[in-house]
């Protein structure tokens, strides 16, 4: 995979070189190293979890969260700008060793960890985010004032320093204790020291990532830039790791970093739209998913788990629908928060039963997105192009669904980058119809069936209670390779029809770096799950959101922030797969009773 990185990356130097006229300038090589620093930094120490079979969701959030520390701070002179460094630093490596404390000492699983973690971060650097804020003089001297001959020579320095001390990580006993660790299919959880000092090398690397970013950039809008986390699972697949599937190196992940950064620079001589830049980086990341799945010989097998037959399901169900309809009723100003809980507990019911496999699905806030711009961008308020655009958004949605379940029978949990690529995909389409198309507002039919009651409840309430009953009886059935099909499936399908309610809710749609509904759903269903040992009915995720969106209501009413708010729920998360554990772990000690016949 490494020769294969590297034939990448010298076909892209190439074609940039022969698209470019008069070949490349010293300022085109000057911001290539700009742009390319930061993400192989970050890609290689990230490779270090991925040996180890853990995810790494919060690499990219990390990132952000230290520009945003970093450029926030007044740096009017050098030393100001070594504390800013400093600090910086210190909130990266703090990140990381939260991760690798709970992964790996805690025996916590990877993916809720980075998933809150990563959460989290985003939701305090969002916070952090002002307005437009420059890079500090001071900074950008110190950071890229070095050059030979115009090209910045302290990011080509750091880069190949961390180069060789990963590449020399590899080869000590810690580094094959962390391949080892990887070999299993269930992922980084675990491990001790060499998990613990993987995901603190990660978070430094984030962090000197993020550094370089404030160096410059500033703060110049980095949460609505193309998304870091794909880029980077991006690099490390194309240089061969992928979690789940093993394998990686920290050459590669380089490798692949600099085939990434070099793939954007074509985008104006190909002609092509920046705005599709997202879906670029999906394909660099479902062809590193797809060169790891052919070199392997064996792929790991789907993990599947059987769920108890639950009696209690329909009391479930029918007592949230209860509790949303007197809410509604009793204070007639909650109809439209009891219309949003339900969406939530129906998005937490898909992602409940995609746990019992192993995962996630990741593409689920920008099937939402998507169905919510595409409702608008294409409809433009006129009723007649209404049904046929509902139509396209669900054949859209059910292509996703079957697309992520056909290859989760073959790949496992490795599917979890196929659903981030998939996000990528449509995220970059909803950005391109903004950006394309002019702005437009949801059809008056959508909006008039939002704004009516039935029961004290809009009719959108309703339905998405239907939907949840619907899902609970068909993702209940026995367990099989089959019903991953359907899983995947009911999953896309539920965020296609969410997104055209939050169209119909808010008469117009826009895109937003602010994710509000994917960690809700899943912190409500990992909590379900886990709480259930992972065999309960996926209805048990209905209480486990409402209660979690009545929490979020009333830190919002107290005046509680965004990160707060979001923080509460990473809590969430991480306390429920750490009561999960404990059960396990409890259950293992516990003495076993012989009986003789």
């Amino acid at each position: 995979m490494t020769l294969t990185a590297a034939a990448l990356c010298v076909a892209m130097v190439l074609c940039w070189s022969l698209l470019t006229p008069g070949g490349i300038s010293v300022d085109q090589w000057q911001g290539w190293v700009l742009a390319a620093a930061p993400l192989a930094i970050a890609s290689m120490s990230q490779t270090l979890p991925i040996i180890a079979g853990g995810q790494g969701l919060s690499a990219g959030a990390t990132m952000v969260l230290v520009a945003s520390v970093v450029a926030g701070m007044p740096m009017a002179t050098t030393g100001a700008a070594l504390m800013a460094i400093a600090l910086g630093l210190a909130v990266g490596v703090a990140v990381g060793c939260i991760n690798g404390f709970l992964i790996g000492f805690l025996g916590l699983r990877s993916t809720p960890v980075t998933l809150a973690t990563g959460g989290a971060a985003m939701a305090f650097a969002l916070d952090l985010i002002g307005g437009y804020v420059g890079a500090a003089d001071s900074l950008s001297a110190l950071v890229y004032g070095w050059t030979l001959g115009g090209v910045p020579l302290l990011p080509l320095l750091l880069l190949a320093l961390v180069c060789i001390a990963g590449m020399t990580f590899q080869r000590t006993r810690l580094g094959l204790a962390l391949r080892a660790q990887g070999s299993d299919i269930a992922g980084a959880r675990g491990g001790g020291t060499p998990v613990f000092i993987a995901y603190t090398a990660a978070g430094a690397g984030a962090a000197l990532g993020g550094i370089l970013l404030a160096a410059a950039y500033g703060l110049d809008n980095l949460s609505y830039g193309a998304p870091l986390l794909p880029q980077i699972l991006a690099a490390i697949a194309l240089g061969g790791g992928v979690s789940g599937l093993g394998g990686g190196s920290v050459l590669g992940s380089l490798l692949g970093a600099l085939v990434v950064v070099t793939s954007s620079n074509l985008l104006m001589p190909l002609g092509i739209s920046e705005g599709l830049l997202t879906a670029v980086d999906a394909g660099w990341l479902l062809l590193g998913l797809l060169l790891c799945v052919a070199r392997r010989p064996t792929l790991p097998p789907a993990i599947v788990t059987r769920s108890a037959h639950q009696p209690l399901r329909w009391t479930i169900v029918v007592g949230c629908a209860f509790i949303l309809l007197l809410a509604a009723n009793l204070r007639p100003e909650a109809a439209d928060l009891a219309a949003m809980a339900a969406g939530v507990g129906v998005l937490a019911v898909g992602q409940m039963a995609i746990l019992r496999n192993g995962t996630v699905d990741l593409s689920m806030p920008a099937l939402i997105s998507m169905a919510a711009v595409t409702t608008v961008t294409l409809t433009q308020g006129v009723h007649d192009v209404l049904p046929k655009t509902l139509l396209l958004i669900l054949a859209v949605a059910l292509a996703v669904g079957l697309f992520h379940g056909w290859i989760a029978t073959r790949i496992g949990r490795a599917v979890m980058i196929a659903t981030l690529a998939t996000a990528g995909i449509l995220q970059a389409v909803s950005v391109e119809m903004l950006l394309t198309q002019p702005t437009g507002f949801t059809p008056r039919a959508l909006t008039t069936v939002n704004e009516a009651r039935w029961l004290g409840m809009s009719p959108f309430a309703w339905g998405l209670a239907v939907i949840g009953l619907v899902m609970v009886l068909v993702l209940d059935w026995p367990s099989s390779r089959r019903r991953l099909l359907v899983t995947y499936v009911a999953s896309a399908l539920a965020s296609a029809l969410f997104g055209i309610f939050v169209a119909a809710y808010g008469g117009s749609a826009g895109f937003s770096p602010i994710d509000t509904y994917l960690l809700p759903a899943v912190a409500a269903g990992w909590i379900a799950h886990t709480l259930s040992s992972g065999r309960g009915s996926v209805a048990l995720a209905i209480p486990a959101a409402i209660a979690l969106f009545a929490v979020d209501t009333v830190l919002l009413g107290s005046g509680a922030g965004y990160s707060m708010r979001i923080g509460a729920l990473a809590v969430a998360l991480v306390l429920a797969e750490w009561l999960g554990v404990r059960r396990v772990v409890r259950r293992a000690e516990a003495p076993v009773e012989r009986t003789i016949a």
